[in-house]
């Protein structure tokens, strides 16, 4: 494992030298251009950035995003889509003060839902076809049953988007999107043979309090659904290709 411990290291002097880390800078700012994108991958040498799903009163679609979202495309990068708590309301999440279990059930996948729906139906993934956007911390299986809706929606003529030629399933299914996944999830083997092996990553979700480490990637190891082959897909390959690591 030296070539991974390698690249570990590298990350780590890299977020050291980054007071924004993984480059999440404020999503509230990347309209006023993507210079933070350009500089946090080629001069600080990180993999990618994040943003959240909804922006405040702003959708992923907004013009508002275009200089960052150019810069990003410009790059090749790699965005991921997270709801960051605390960061801006997500939609649902307004409706509870309490407890907080009813707060995190619908911050995060309304978040990612509506993200995912206007990068596509407003014509993000089309018009900047090099970002790689990756749906993060949620699971995968929600994803099957959206990519149906978005595209029943979309072949009714009522409901057709301007400016995207293809069926939001041709672009959930492309080098446009990944989506993560955890590691004892119900449905993942349907999940990837309805969206393709090729478009799933491993999430381990350290080092947030609930997550399995370390035991997450051996409980994925063990996992009887899907196979070998498929299981070094999500823990590395894709992984790889995503943000560019060789």
């Amino acid at each position: 494992m030296p070539r991974l411990q390698q690249l570990y290291r590298g990350q780590i002097e890299s977020l050291q030298r980054s007071s924004t880390g993984h480059c999440r800078r404020r999503s509230s700012e990347a309209g006023r251009g993507g210079q933070g994108v350009g500089r946090a991958i080629k001069d600080l040498g990180l993999v990618g950035t994040v943003v959240t799903g909804t922006v405040g009163q702003r959708n992923l679609d907004d013009p508002y995003f275009e200089p960052f979202f150019r810069e990003a495309n410009d790059l090749g990068a790699a965005v991921g889509v997270h709801w960051i708590t605390g960061c801006f309301d997500s939609p649902g999440q307004e409706r509870f003060k309490d407890p907080y279990f009813y707060i995190h059930m619908v911050g995060m996948p309304f978040n990612l839902m509506i993200g995912i729906m206007t990068l596509i139906g407003g014509g993000v993934m089309e018009k900047y076809p090099r970002i790689k956007f990756v749906f993060l911390e949620i699971g995968a299986a929600w994803l099957p049953y959206w990519m149906w809706r978005m595209d029943d929606h979309y072949s009714r003529s009522m409901h057709h988007p301007d400016g995207v030629p293809k069926k939001p399933s041709d672009y959930v299914k492309s080098e446009s999107c990944f989506v993560s996944c955890e590691p004892d999830e119900d449905g993942l083997a349907h999940t990837a043979g309805v969206i393709g092996t090729d478009r799933i990553v491993f999430a381990s979700d350290y080092p947030h309090g609930d997550c399995d480490f370390p035991h997450s990637v051996t409980k994925f190891r063990k996992r009887s659904d899907i196979s070998e082959e498929i299981k070094e897909k999500i823990l590395w390959e894709n992984a790889a290709r995503l943000y560019g690591i060789r």
